[in-house]
């Protein structure tokens, strides 16, 4: 990691990916006072939640100088690209700039929800994870900070071994905010 990550928000769908992101982070190095866990959406769709606050939490990110922001949101059946899409089209409507190269903002999207993750991470017997199969109440989210330790070895090796298009899709988006 070339510069020191300061502040950084996690704007997530539930507890399992806030989770996910903070233990990733702090295994990364960043001091867990520095990590603030966007409130999660107290009902109703945690997509559609996430969609709805990310326009303000980017705009809380641009103002301040050494701030970084994670954003987890569930594909469920729908595309990676698709969700980016969707959150850049959030940002139009707000009348802000989508993304910029220079915002330090990684979006990551599990394909189907962040269950799949667990369990490729994990390499858990639940037969071949794909990501077209739903892994909710085979896969618990006891086992996230493994997963995000896993997570994390991956990006470090030379050579990760993802084993789901979601999750390779996802290294240049974490590296927004570690370079």
């Amino acid at each position: 990691m070339s510069r020191q990550i300061t502040h950084v928000t996690v704007l997530a769908e539930d507890k399992c990916q806030q989770n996910f992101a903070y233990h990733y982070l702090v295994r990364l190095g960043v001091e867990r006072r520095k990590i603030r866990r966007a409130p999660l959406p107290l009902s109703g769709s945690g997509e559609q939640y996430v969609r709805k606050t990310y326009p303000t939490e980017v705009a809380g990110c641009r103002q301040r100088d050494h701030r970084n922001l994670i954003v987890l949101i569930d594909a469920d059946r729908e595309l990676v690209e698709r969700r980016q899409r969707q959150l850049d089209d959030e940002l139009q409507r707000s009348d802000r700039n989508r993304r910029s190269d220079d915002d330090r903002i990684a979006i990551l999207v599990p394909r189907r929800n962040i269950e799949t993750w667990i369990a490729a991470l994990l390499r858990m017997p639940v037969g071949e994870v794909d990501e077209d199969q739903d892994y909710k109440g085979r896969v618990g989210c006891d086992r996230v900070q493994e997963a995000a330790q896993a997570f994390f070895d991956l990006t470090r090796s030379g050579q990760p071994d993802l084993p789901l298009d979601s999750l390779r899709k996802v290294l240049p988006e974490i590296r927004r905010i570690e370079d």
